[in-house]
């Protein structure tokens, strides 16, 4: 194991997670536009269809007759909307980003834990010996950590469901 291949999967890592954010911060985006301009045209219609509607049912029902009927039905198509909303997920291209980081994490991890325990550092020179004392049992803890949030999230996620 040497010093390139374990920056390179740093690389790696680090590029995953980059693909994460940005496919989130682009589902994020465009969730938020298409709600934005959904809920202008919708409140242009509903007030439209609203009016008409009061004027249609005014004289069978009486005007509080009207109102509290169209009010009932405004609920209805909110608890709709809202429902629609809880069940909306993001793409399948934010999974395939979790796996590639997963992947990169096990890459890494696989690179770093043989070298982390090794006695024989007079071998190294100066820089390797310090990474290998040093940095090296640092991001095998922080790798465990990510491990170890990554499963919690799962398990929270599963029992959220």
């Amino acid at each position: 194991m040497n010093l390139r291949s374990l920056t390179q999967d740093i690389d790696k890592l680090s590029a995953a997670d980059a693909v994460v954010v940005n496919s989130y911060a682009r589902y994020i985006l465009k969730k938020s536009a298409l709600c934005a301009l959904s809920a202008f045209i919708a409140i242009c219609g509903i007030g439209l269809l609203e009016l008409a509607s009061f004027w249609l049912l005014e004289p069978s029902l009486g005007p509080a007759g009207a109102v509290a009927v169209l009010g009932a039905v405004n609920v209805f198509v909110a608890l709709l909307v809202f429902a629609v909303a809880v069940l909306l997920k993001p793409g399948p291209e934010f999974s395939f980003a979790l796996d590639v980081r997963k992947s990169a994490i096990q890459a890494l991890e696989q690179d770093v834990s043989p070298m982390a325990g090794r006695p024989d550092a007079s071998a190294f020179t100066v820089g390797e010996a310090l990474v290998s004392a040093v940095v090296l049992p640092l991001l095998v803890t922080l790798l465990r950590n990510f491990k170890t949030a990554q499963s919690a999230k799962t398990e929270l996620a599963e029992t959220a469901k």
